[in-house]
């Protein structure tokens, strides 16, 4: 009876190291995916990951192209430029217009149009979880809207 318990207790330790291998890692990073488009497929060309604990310049970051609106005026921009970064236990995230402009050296300036303070998930929060936002403020430049959501990075595809 005792060696059928103890090979019991075996199998059991097994199979529960096993299957807890096969879960999703639970690292706590979060990676930014965005897009012209709602609810896109996280790919390593539409997201990065956020690492940065305060405003900063330059990368990581990413952008959308400006999408015209139909039957407005042309756009007054060219792309949107995205960064985040951790805030508390949430991503901010700041959607820049990139503005052409020809007297500046890399040709354009950037302005920010928009923000968001958005869920970083935890280790409470499901492995499917994921935030959501729609910022239609590309409205004002004759474009349309940019979608940006806050992933875990496990679900990223490998580099």
């Amino acid at each position: 009876m005792k060696r059928l318990s103890l090979g019991a207790v075996a199998i059991l330790f097994a199979l529960a190291s096993t299957s807890a291998s096969m879960a999703p890692p639970q690292d706590g990073g979060v990676a930014v995916v965005f897009s012209d488009k709602p609810d896109p497929t996280p790919r390593r060309d539409n997201s990065f990951e956020v690492h940065q604990q305060t405003f900063y310049l330059g990368g990581p970051g990413g952008s959308v192209p400006c999408k015209p609106i139909e039957g407005r005026k042309p756009p007054l921009v060219t792309k949107f430029n995205i960064r985040a970064w951790r805030e508390g236990g949430r991503v901010r995230v700041v959607i820049y217009a990139v503005i052409p402009d020809e007297r500046l050296p890399y040709l354009a300036s950037e302005t920010p149009m928009a923000t968001r303070l958005m869920s970083a998930g935890g280790s409470t929060v499901p492995p499917t979880w994921r935030t959501n936002a729609e910022l239609d403020e590309g409205d004002e430049w004759n474009c349309g809207p940019v979608f940006v959501s806050i992933v875990p990075t496990w679900t990223l595809p490998p580099r």
